[in-house]
């Protein structure tokens, strides 16, 4: 797993085929890392490229890290279309101050594009932070 920060858009990128506790420790580590190079009162966002999903308990200690007291968009990239299905009914009853989409590999310039509207992001950097992440992620699983 590679944790990274472009602006205000935090990155996470793994390949793991089960999603750990140690990964979430992880996450909730750099978490405090990551938010104290952004300004407090700007907009946050979370974009989360992992082929596992965490469990429930790991989901709510994740919820309840300082992250996700900060994030305002947050954006998942998954080869399942059921999922992706899934979160896009969820957000048609989501409350104004969280945003979500889900996106296929394919679109991850459409996915920056999106932040980009929401979050003062260099999407140039972005892209190139997400495929350096993404390098990262899969020579070390070679």
């Amino acid at each position: 797993m590679v944790l990274a920060r472009v602006g205000p858009l935090t990155i996470n990128c793994g390949t793991a085929d089960t999603f750990t506790d140690a990964m979430t420790d992880a996450i909730l580590a750099i978490s405090v890392e990551l938010l104290a190079a952004i300004p407090e009162g700007m907009s946050v966002g979370l974009l989360a490229w992992t082929t596992a999903s965490p469990n429930s308990r790991q989901r709510a200690r994740l919820s309840q890290g300082p992250m996700m007291r900060r994030v305002k968009f947050a954006g998942m990239v998954s080869h399942s279309t059921t999922v992706r299905g899934a979160v896009t009914a969820l957000n048609w009853i989501a409350t104004e101050s969280f945003a979500s989409r889900f996106f296929a590999p394919r679109e991850i310039e459409k996915a920056i594009t999106w932040f980009a509207k929401h979050i003062e992001l260099a999407p140039t950097a972005a892209s190139e932070c997400i495929a350096a992440c993404m390098k990262q992620v899969t020579s070390a699983h070679q």
